[in-house]
Formats: C-alpha cells, structure tokens, sequence
C-alpha cells in the first residue's frame, strides 16, 4: 500500500470541491479527478493531495464554522445545508477509477486510500462516509491515527447524518449536528461492541484504538467466535427480519460464515453493523425452513 509523508498543516482546511455542490465544485473534482489520473498512470502511485492543494489557493480553503455533511442522503432528503461533504471523497475515488477505466482496481483503491487518507479532511471521510469496499485493518488504523492527530481541530465542527434507519427501506431523517466524539462512537459502535465487551468510556479516542489493538492482537478463531455472537445479538433484535430465530440460530450462522468472502468476514469481526444487517438480511430473504 502505498504510503506517504505528512506534512501537518496549522490550520484545518478541506478541498473546495467538497463545498456546497454546484458548478464550480463540480470543476474542481474533475479538474482533481484528472490530475491523480494521469499521475497514476504516469507513476503508478498518487501524490500527497493535500501538498498540492496548498499550492493553489482554489482548491483548498481553511473550514468554516459550518456542519459537515456525513451522507449524500442528507442533500437527497433536505439540500441546501452549507457545509463541506465528506461523501464527495467516495465520489473522487470512483470518479478516479473510472477515468483509469477500473483498470488495478484494487491497487488504485489502496493507493488512493493512502493517499487521501492521510489528510485530515481524508481520514476522517474515509472513515465515517466511505468505508473502503476491502477491509483493510492496516489503512483503518493508520485513518483513525490520523483522525486523532487533528483532533482538536476536528472536534470544533459539527456533523449533519441521516437518522438511524428504521427499516431496509426508509431513509430516515437528517439527524441533529453531532459532535466529532458522538459520530465517531456510533460509526464503531459495532467494533467496540465486538472487542469492548466490558465496560467501555465513552471516550472515542480511547475506546476505538483499545478495540482495534484487541482485534489485531485476537487469533482467528476468537474472531469468527465473537463476530458469529454478535450476528446473532443483532438478529434477535432486527424487526425487518421475517426468520429472527433461524438468523439467531449459531449452527445456521456458523453455515452462512463460510460461504462469506474473505473481505466480508474480516469486515464483520470488525464491527461493521451495516455489512452485518446486509448479510442476515440476504439470508433471511432467502431462508426456506423445509431445507434447514
């Protein structure tokens, strides 16, 4: 994985194309879609954005005190917040893979990750808005450290997200801002609940290194065992499911683990719910009793 220097800026500034979208926002992305392109292509690696983006004045701003948009749902729901969009880096990426015509997907992804995620407007969108489409336990520590590094900076910003979905179906609501701390511990929620059990702080900053250590440092069976308890915990409490005590049930569970990629277990024993609630509820649409 490609990895680069970081140089710490004094003050907390976000890339321009991540304003409010609209016509100048949308040149910006293109224009920086662009310039990563062709020095992928060029060198096989990205350069650090944020180093270029200080060299030009348009594309890179000190952060007003505005909320920070999490998720393209909110714009979907309720448009016209001010602010800076955090799901505009997941756009960027796609939007770089696709003017490399998907070709070393996975390497351009990795690279990009690197890359980006060593800002602090990066590390935290890919963070709480773009979680990477492979797991990846080694770029999630290195994006959280980030994230940490900035902290205080971070922190004087307010989060808008959508709401918790009551259903597979509903969006929910635009959500009251959040503070960088709530936010934080209710993206890892599901990794603290994993590899926290006892009794955790509250505090963020805390309790999500202390899980990731506890996750790194577990063997591979302790993994599949907590992640197969916790499948079931979030089974028994899903109103959408229509078979809750098959999706419950830990040999039917252990059966699903290991038709599961590679990826999709490794994402599971870290704590990601929303993988988690996709697969119990693919199961469960497919689920036919007389066979099980």
């Amino acid at each position: 994985m490609t990895t680069l220097p970081y140089r710490e800026d004094s003050q907390l500034r976000f890339p321009a194309f991540m304003w409010r979208p609209d016509r100048r926002a949308a040149r910006l992305l293109g224009e920086m879609t662009l310039f990563l392109a062709k020095r992928y292509a060029r060198t096989g690696s990205f350069v650090d954005p944020q180093q270029e983006m200080i060299a030009d004045s348009e594309w890179l701003a000190v952060a007003p005190e505005s909320p920070v948009i999490v998720h393209e749902a909110v714009d979907l729901l309720a448009s016209g917040y001010p602010g800076y969009r955090l799901y505009l880096v997941r756009s960027l990426r796609i939007a770089v893979q696709e003017a490399l015509d998907w070709q070393e997907r996975d390497q351009v992804e990795d690279a990009f990750a690197a890359a980006v995620g060593n800002t602090c407007w990066g590390a935290v969108a890919l963070t709480v808005a773009d979680p990477a489409p492979r797991y990846n336990l080694g770029a999630l520590k290195a994006r959280i450290s980030v994230v940490l590094r900035h902290w205080n900076a971070l922190a004087e910003l307010r989060y808008i997200d959508v709401g918790p979905l009551p259903s597979e179906v509903s969006l929910g609501e635009p959500g009251a801002p959040l503070s960088l701390e709530e936010l934080m511990n209710e993206r890892h929620a599901g990794l603290t609940a994993l590899w926290l059990p006892g009794d955790p702080t509250g505090d963020p900053r805390q309790d999500i290194p202390a899980a990731v250590d506890a996750l790194e440092a577990a063997d591979p069976e302790t993994r599949e065992a907590r992640a197969l308890t916790w499948l079931a915990a979030l089974a028994a409490e899903d109103p959408d499911l229509r078979h809750p005590e098959a999706m419950s049930d830990m040999d039917f569970l252990r059966q699903e683990w290991t038709e599961l990629t590679d990826h999709e277990r490794d994402a599971i024993a870290a704590g990601s719910t929303s993988l988690a609630r996709a697969i119990l509820r693919r199961a469960d649409r497919y689920f036919e009793p007389l066979r099980h």
